[in-house]
């Protein structure tokens, strides 16, 4: 098996994943259900999304393993917690620009460790 047929055949698997997690998160009543599975949820969103982008820039690029783990932990928290701030009802203008800022100062520090890193 090739490696580019393997990423696809977990790519597929991942992605199927969080479709029906996050399709569950969405469609759930959260009075209807225990606490613990409310908040266990968006872990298990947030670690299937952070696989699934991984598989993809895996798959599509050829950056090296360790920035593809930055890239995709950067990638994965944005729609992590837009979906968890739309489940609460909460998600406004102002918290979708708080969270491109929260990526974006993420993004930015992650460079910053890089660079801090390339010259030790």
């Amino acid at each position: 098996m090739t490696t580019k047929n393997f990423y696809k055949k977990r790519l597929a698997v991942s992605s199927l994943g969080v479709f029906f997690v996050v399709s569950l998160f969405l469609f759930t009543n959260p009075n209807t259900i225990s606490i613990s599975y409310i908040l266990l949820l968006p872990v298990v969103i947030l670690f299937l999304t952070i696989y699934s982008v991984q598989m993809l820039l895996s798959l599509l690029t050829s950056i090296e393993i360790t920035r593809v783990k930055r890239i995709s932990i950067i990638i994965a928290f944005a729609p992590t917690l837009m979906i968890m701030l739309n489940s609460l009802g909460q998600l406004s203008l102002q918290d979708i620009v708080l969270v491109v800022l929260f990526v974006s100062g993420f993004a930015w520090y992650f460079k910053r460790v890089q660079i801090t890193r390339s010259y030790q």
